[in-house]
């Protein structure tokens, strides 16, 4: 399974995507502890030391919805569907802005959630 990797997080492990094996259904939280133990540069940048719970800085999106927003480290990855994650970002005072991450079959629901004046370009 795919796991994207943005910003810092790419330096650290040396790639911006990483195969991570793992099998439909499982939960994110084993694909992340996998991730970190191939790349151990990651070690105390996505989950808590002892692996139980993701850093709260750090965003995962499966099938461009947050973690935090499903089961969190319990949900299931569907078939098919990369993980992308996220360090913490921040700019010279503009607003939080996480890039969309969008697989198809999610475009138009997200296309109707977004506020008229997203920042995400369709």
């Amino acid at each position: 399974m795919q796991v994207r990797l943005y910003a810092t997080l790419r330096a650290l492990a040396g790639a911006a995507r990483v195969e991570v094996p793992g099998a439909p259904g499982e939960p994110v939280g084993e694909v992340l502890r996998r991730l970190v133990a191939q790349c151990p540069g990651l070690a105390g940048q996505v989950l808590t030391p002892d692996g139980s719970d993701l850093l709260p800085h750090v965003q995962v999106f499966i099938a461009g919805r947050s973690i935090r927003d499903l089961e969190g480290l319990a949900t299931p990855i569907p078939p098919g569907v990369d993980l992308a994650v996220f360090p913490p970002v921040a700019g010279g005072g503009q607003p939080l802005l996480l890039p969309c991450i969008i697989r198809a079959e999610t475009a138009e629901v997200m296309r109707r959630r977004a506020p008229a004046r997203s920042p995400c370009l369709w």
